[in-house]
């Protein structure tokens, strides 16, 4: 009967005690298990490629657009430089001219009227053309002394103010060649408004009778600055050296606005 009573036990054995009596380890996953794994190994493997080379790519990327960003500014300042360049050539060519230097001076001003006219003449002609032919050019100024006509693309038939423009360089503590972000003494003389353009080259003739000034137009350098499209949301902007700038912030959808000048 005890025989018997052992038998009936072992047949109704647990799987555990199975697994003692055996001493076989224990199946650790089903078929079910090991195929679930079949599939979810490589689509792991999958998911972490991606994000390992969306990362890689995303870095990539932020780094080529920091290149081409810094390579569109310095294009920019290029142009620009180039541009001041131009304008400051221009002055510089009406700085060493001897006509203006002897209208300046009101060479012929008594012995001669005729010449004095003519040559006059020949110099606004220069600067209306300069003007005219160079879309940065506000204005060309020809500031004379007193007693001798200005010759300005902007107004006739004002007398020169050359103590006075020359005492405002000297407090600006500026050399005789400058470039310089407002000119107030002018500006209160002849009218001008001054949000019409950015700075000025300015430089005096060789011989002392005359003062250059030639004005940089704020709309071509506006529609530059405009045209840099670094996303929306972005700011651009020029700051001349004493404070002067144009800032144009891109509200997205080709669009931008300008920010109110400091």
């Amino acid at each position: 009967m005890g025989d018997y009573m052992k038998k009936i036990r072992l047949g109704k054995m647990t799987r555990s005690e199975k697994t003692k009596a055996t001493g076989k380890p224990r199946v650790l996953f089903s078929i079910r298990n090991k195929i679930f794994l079949c599939f979810i190994v490589p689509i792991a493997f999958m998911i972490l490629v991606g994000t390992l080379s969306y990362q890689k790519a995303s870095e990539g990327m932020t780094e080529k657009y920091k290149e081409t960003s810094l390579e569109t500014i310095r294009m920019t300042r290029e142009y620009l430089d180039m541009t001041n360049s131009f304008i400051k050539a221009e002055g510089m060519k009406y700085g060493s001219s001897d006509d203006i230097g002897n209208y300046g001076r009101g060479k012929y001003a008594q012995s001669n009227r005729a010449k004095h006219t003519e040559i006059s003449k020949n110099i606004y002609s220069e600067i209306t053309a300069a003007q005219m032919t160079n879309n940065f050019i506000k204005d060309v100024h020809i500031i004379t002394p007193e007693g001798i006509d200005m010759l300005t693309t902007k107004t006739s038939g004002k007398d020169g103010m050359y103590e006075a423009y020359l005492n405002e360089m000297s407090e600006k503590q500026m050399s005789d060649q400058a470039w310089t972000g407002t000119h107030d003494a002018l500006d209160e003389y002849l009218k001008l408004d001054k949000d019409s353009y950015i700075m000025a080259y300015q430089l005096q003739h060789y011989s002392g009778s005359a003062i250059v000034v030639v004005d940089v137009k704020k709309e071509p350098v506006r529609e530059i600055l405009s045209g840099i499209d670094f996303g929306e949301g972005s700011i651009v902007g020029m700051v001349t050296a004493d404070g002067r700038e144009i800032v144009c912030e891109n509200l997205g959808e080709n669009e931008t606005s300008k920010i109110p000048e400091g």
